[in-house]
Order: C-alpha cells, then structure tokens, then sequence
C-alpha cells in the first residue's frame, strides 16, 4: 500500500458533508470498475490524496483533490473482496 497524503484543515466548519455527483462506470477489464464523486468538505481548505493499494477488498487507485471545501475523487479499483486464508481474490 501506498498513501500519499497533504491537507490544510480549516477548524472551525459549520457544514456538514453532502453528495453533489456521484458515478461508477464498468470497464473492458473484469472485475474493474472507475467511479468519479464529487462532493463538498468543508473540513479542508487544501487536500491532496493519493492511495494504491494491492492485496486487499476493494484494491486499486484513488486520487482525491480538494479546494476551500470541495473534493473531486476519482477511483479505479477491484470489486472482489481479498481472502487471506488462501492470498486469492474471492
């Protein structure tokens, strides 16, 4: 797994989180799927995000960005779950 993180925090919010657009879409590759959210923060002023992960529910790319209160999420990712008994997806 690597997490790639940076984010300026503005304390003193009074709004709480809400969905403005939210969209998956199925790709040529089996079991993988690209979602596209956009939502509103308002907890960052500035924030970076940038997780890969491999190995585990859910593994792929996800790349957060956000400014005064607003994040874009884009994720490509596996919607098969990680068995660790056996190290194979299930």
């Amino acid at each position: 797994m690597i997490n790639l993180k940076f984010a300026i925090e503005y304390p003193f919010t009074r709004i709480s989180f809400s969905h403005i657009f939210n969209r998956v879409w199925s790709t040529p590759f089996k079991n993988k799927y690209l979602e596209l959210e956009v939502f509103q923060d308002c907890d960052h002023l500035l924030h970076f995000n940038f997780d890969w992960t491999t190995r585990c529910d859910h593994a792929g790319i996800k790349l957060e960005l956000g400014l005064f209160g607003y994040e874009l999420m884009f994720n490509l990712y596996d919607s098969r779950h990680w068995d660790y008994e056996t190290n194979n997806y299930v």
